[in-house]
């Protein structure tokens, strides 16, 4: 049954529209049980959350904006960042707008993860193969906006290794060394939007 707003009416008869009310009550608790303990639940958890379902603002009929706070509210919500779906929230006070979730973490030797907030960290290895020649290491995925920042760490033989960051961009780091024993290993980690 669908929830009818109007029953009961002003001047309904009780007993002719009871099963219009049952339908009413019968309803409600169905559409809280999507997310929530129903009206049923006899453990005590009735109302409470089991889990949070967001719509994605940006496929809703008319588009709908980023919710906007009081001094004494915040909001999750989801909306699109490039063509995926992303959690995000809003501080108080129609505040600072923030990224929660990215892309799916790459957890393996070379990889990649979003933090709260949209920044990236990015992770791996590559081998500088000779003395005073720039290397490129390109990332798997590019930053979608830049890299800020990129540490190396080498792999150190029997001579000293410093390898010297030489320039970023979204898509790759490119690095070199003139004192080292080759081929140099080079663990870095790169941080970007």
């Amino acid at each position: 049954m669908v929830y009818n707003d109007a029953k009961p009416g002003v001047n309904d008869d009780l007993s002719v529209s009871q099963g219009d009310i049952q339908g009413n009550f019968a309803q409600a608790n169905t559409s809280i049980g999507v997310d929530h303990f129903d009206f049923e639940n006899v453990a005590g958890d009735t109302g409470k959350h089991k889990y949070t379902t967001f719509v994605d603002i940006d496929s809703t009929t008319p588009v709908t904006a980023s919710p906007v706070t009081t001094a004494n509210e915040l909001a999750f919500f989801v909306k699109k960042v490039g063509s995926d779906p992303r959690i995000h929230f809003r501080q108080i006070s129609n505040g600072t707008e923030v990224q929660l979730t990215g892309d799916d973490p790459i957890l393996s030797s070379i990889g990649e993860t979003t933090v709260i907030g949209g920044l990236i960290i990015k992770w791996g290895t590559g081998t500088i193969a000779t003395a005073n020649t720039n290397t490129d290491f390109t990332f798997s995925i590019a930053f979608p906006t830049a890299c800020f920042n990129v540490q190396l760490t080498p792999l150190s033989g029997t001579s000293v290794s410093t390898p010297q960051l030489v320039s970023i961009a979204a898509d790759k780091f490119v690095a070199r060394t003139s004192i080292a024993t080759f081929p140099l290993t080079v663990y870095w980690i790169a941080i970007g939007v």
